[in-house]
């Protein structure tokens, strides 16, 4: 589930995804376009024209295709990738896309946002500062952004 959607700068955002049952996180660094879309989403906001998830969702809808789900499934050279498991006429097959175009379509098709196990707990394990000196973990979104945003800061910086 989403447990929060903030702009960090003038070109990225933060999405953090919190699972179901438990507290551990995943924070992923989009574009604003794709925050704008999600955010759009999830506050049920029409726009005038389709926007492009809708004019996806808007296509899907016409050939009779269903998401099931998406599932954000590894993280390679600091990106994320998902799958989309669609189904039509009773196949179904799964295609490549980024977390951000697969979240934005999960909300527009009411599907099921799941994430490897794997990539929540490396979250937790190895970049929660906090765990690492035992403090307990992060729980609000606003105390993660702070943290997330000094720790991308500092990337960049090196």
């Amino acid at each position: 589930m989403i447990a929060g959607i903030d702009m960090v700068g003038a070109a990225t955002s933060i999405l953090v995804l919190r699972e179901h049952i438990g507290s551990r996180l995943l924070p992923i660094w989009i574009g604003v376009p794709e925050a704008q879309s999600i955010v759009m989403a999830i506050g049920n906001m029409k726009p005038p024209r389709p926007m492009t998830h809708d004019l996806i969702k808007n296509i899907a809808d016409n050939f009779d295709i269903s998401l099931d789900k998406i599932v954000i499934t590894d993280l390679v050279n600091n990106s994320y990738h998902a799958r989309l498991y669609l189904k039509k006429d009773g196949k179904s097959f799964t295609i490549d896309a980024r977390p951000s175009d697969a979240i934005a379509l999960a909300l527009r098709f009411d599907c099921l946002i799941f994430a490897e196990d794997k990539l929540l707990t490396n979250f937790s394990e190895q970049d929660n500062p906090q765990e690492k000196t035992g403090e307990p973990p992060v729980e609000d979104f606003e105390t993660l952004k702070k943290l997330l945003e000094n720790t991308h800061k500092k990337t960049k910086e090196s």
